[in-house]
């Protein structure tokens, strides 16, 4: 219903624009509404009249004032205008997706809106095929070595603290020696996953073309990665953005798809032995001893 101001082609800013004779409190009223457009669609009455010292009753007869049934429609309408002046995510830096002099609610706002929009992207390309083979070889495997640098470490360090609740116990490689000395110390009973952007890719390629050679298991994530380089893992999980290239690869939105991909992952570990693993996260006060391989048998696989 819009009546007193304008019409139904009529944004909210042209009815705020538009409004002459109002008080002082629906002054305050309107300057709350055009500094916080993105976050009035999940705002309510109670909300709005303590941060502008005004009433619920203030608040409807101000959106009828301009022209709408109630405060419903009035969200609604800042909701539809939000949309439109969201910046474009095909053309934005997402890199860097606000400026130096934007709010700090309006950088939130932003963050928010590139790392959900992200994820939704990542989850219509996202190799189903690939997350469960990852699954099963990372359940299978005897050793997990994780080969990783930069921001990429960050993210590896988190995965490697979520193995630990399925009672798998990843290696982080590059702590203790450089990448070509640990490849050498894998066998066929382990696995190594790799974590590779441009920065590392000559390095990394090495690496896999050295475990390949010798048959060793590799997963490989990778922003974008050639297919000469992806040929030699044994599973390829493509951690880009979008379906184009993009040569900054410690976005919010990359970094954002990344541990997307990560929790995928963990989820379809964890859903292989669900039963199991929701008992061992459950609190027990049983305190019996657990079994405990022989002395000579490390890893209780019987070799």
């Amino acid at each position: 219903m819009m009546g007193m101001i304008g019409g139904e082609d009529m944004s909210l800013i042209d009815n705020l624009n538009q409004l002459t004779g109002t008080t002082a409190a629906e002054q305050r009223i309107a300057e709350y509404i055009q500094q916080n457009l993105t976050t009035i669609p999940t705002t309510t009455t109670e909300q709005m009249a303590a941060e502008t010292y005004t009433s619920h009753s203030a608040i409807v007869r101000f959106a009828q004032k301009l022209g709408y049934s109630g405060f419903g429609e009035l969200k609604a309408a800042a909701a539809s205008l939000a949309e439109q002046q969201a910046p474009d995510f095909a053309t934005t830096d997402a890199g860097l997706p606000f400026r130096a002099t934007d709010p700090l609610a309006a950088i939130a706002d932003s963050i928010a809106n590139y790392t959900s929009r992200s994820v939704a992207d990542a989850r219509k390309r996202l190799d189903l095929d690939g997350i469960q083979q990852a699954a099963q070889v990372l359940l299978n495997k005897r050793r997990i070595f994780i080969f990783a640098q930069g921001d990429a470490q960050l993210q590896a360090r988190s995965f490697q603290r979520e193995l630990v609740k399925l009672n798998r116990f990843a290696v982080p490689a590059l702590d203790y020696a450089d990448a070509a000395r640990v490849a050498t110390n894998l066998d066929m009973h382990d696995v190594a996953v790799l974590f590779m952007d441009t920065a590392q890719a000559g390095e990394f390629t090495r690496v896999l073309r050295y475990l390949h050679d010798r048959q060793i298991t590799t997963i490989l994530l990778a922003n974008h990665p050639q297919e000469a380089v992806s040929s030699l893992a044994d599973v390829t999980i493509n951690t880009d953005r979008s379906t184009r290239e993009q040569p900054q690869g410690g976005t919010f939105a990359t970094q954002a798809v990344v541990a997307y991909t990560l929790d995928t992952l963990f989820a379809a570990m964890y859903a292989y032995e669900f039963t199991e693993n929701l008992f061992a996260d459950t609190p027990t006060t049983d305190v019996s001893t657990p079994k405990m391989p022989p002395a000579n048998d490390l890893f209780g696989d019987g070799e």
